[in-house]
């Protein structure tokens, strides 16, 4: 078992380097920086490896894999409390919605605009931007005084 996750980490690994393969022949002093060079893990890898922690090495983190396992860890789903418990407030011309309602709406127009973003094929570069964006509102749905966030 253990064998099987160094050989899926090697594998990583190796995948990583091919990436930089096409520029390393074209700069020299490019392979001395990639003995440095580190992956970026974003949630959807966090999760894939997660996945991959075999039930034996579960216990070792404290869980028992009947009832709980690594890649639970990662949020994949938030609870929206009932619109009774976001109530909208009157102002002076009509109604505006609560701050959690405005959040979640700030929520799911930038879910769906990711889904927009993969559907047309737009570039990485914009879906990890939009990407970016999401994980910033969830977090301040969750807690708008997360630290390292940055105020609009």
């Amino acid at each position: 078992t253990t064998r099987k996750k160094h050989k899926i980490f090697d594998d990583m690994k190796l995948e990583f380097r091919k990436e930089f393969e096409e520029a390393e022949k074209h700069n020299d002093d490019l392979a001395d920086c990639l003995k440095h060079a580190r992956d970026d893990i974003d949630a959807l890898k966090a999760y894939q490896l997660l996945s991959q922690v075999p039930d034996a090495d579960c216990k070792l983190l404290n869980l028992d894999p009947k009832i709980s396992r690594p890649e639970d860890l990662v949020v994949r789903g938030m609870l929206i409390p009932p619109v009774c418990l976001r109530p909208t407030s009157k102002s002076g011309s009509g109604t505006t919605e609560d701050d959690l309602t405005a959040k979640l709406m700030s929520i799911i127009v930038s879910n769906n605009t990711i889904k927009e973003n993969i559907t047309k094929g737009d570039g990485l570069e914009t879906l990890k931007a939009n990407w970016g964006q999401l994980q910033k509102l969830c977090a301040e749905y969750v807690n708008a005084d997360t630290p390292g966030l940055l105020k609009d």
